[in-house]
């Protein structure tokens, strides 16, 4: 997470206490998204997860936070000011390090990712749970969404 590298088109998400869990409406959303550079990201920390939409470009990011809008209606969307580097959960401040991981797959035969995990944890849980933020620890999870290469089927 270097500071060149992070993009200042940053939006936080507060999601609705009751919203539903619906597989359709996310896949609507991301459909939509399609060949756009955007991140969804997750923060959490000691007061518990932020969401986040970040894009390289303020028009993405206003596309991004349409469809999240039309998605999910009753969520918030607010702009992080470029200017308040300290509200960007992936910015290093001060003396703070970071330690970066990527996950991907470890073979070909990849199981498909399931669709619909109504009435089970969700899978993030326990990756949150492993990575047990302290303190002022914080772990910032980013699926970064992008236009597929060139020659993809």
């Amino acid at each position: 997470m270097s500071q060149a590298a992070e993009s200042p088109h940053l939006a936080e998400v507060v999601p609705s206490r009751d919203l539903e869990a619906s597989i359709a409406s996310a896949r609507g959303m991301l459909g939509a998204l399609a060949g756009e550079s955007i991140s969804l990201e997750i923060a959490a920390g000691a007061a518990g997860p932020r969401w986040y939409v970040r894009s390289g470009s303020g028009a993405g990011l206003e596309r991004a936070l349409a469809q999240l809008r039309a998605a999910y209606p009753q969520a918030r969307a607010e702009p992080v000011p470029a200017e308040r580097a300290d509200l960007d959960p992936a910015r290093l401040l001060g003396a703070e390090r970071s330690v970066v991981v990527e996950l991907r797959p470890s073979a070909r035969d990849v199981p498909l990712l399931r669709s619909d995990w109504r009435g089970e944890p969700s899978p993030l849980t326990g990756v949150l749970a492993r990575a047990a933020p302290e303190g002022d620890e914080r772990v910032v999870l980013r699926l970064a969404l992008g236009p597929a290469p060139r020659g993809a089927a």
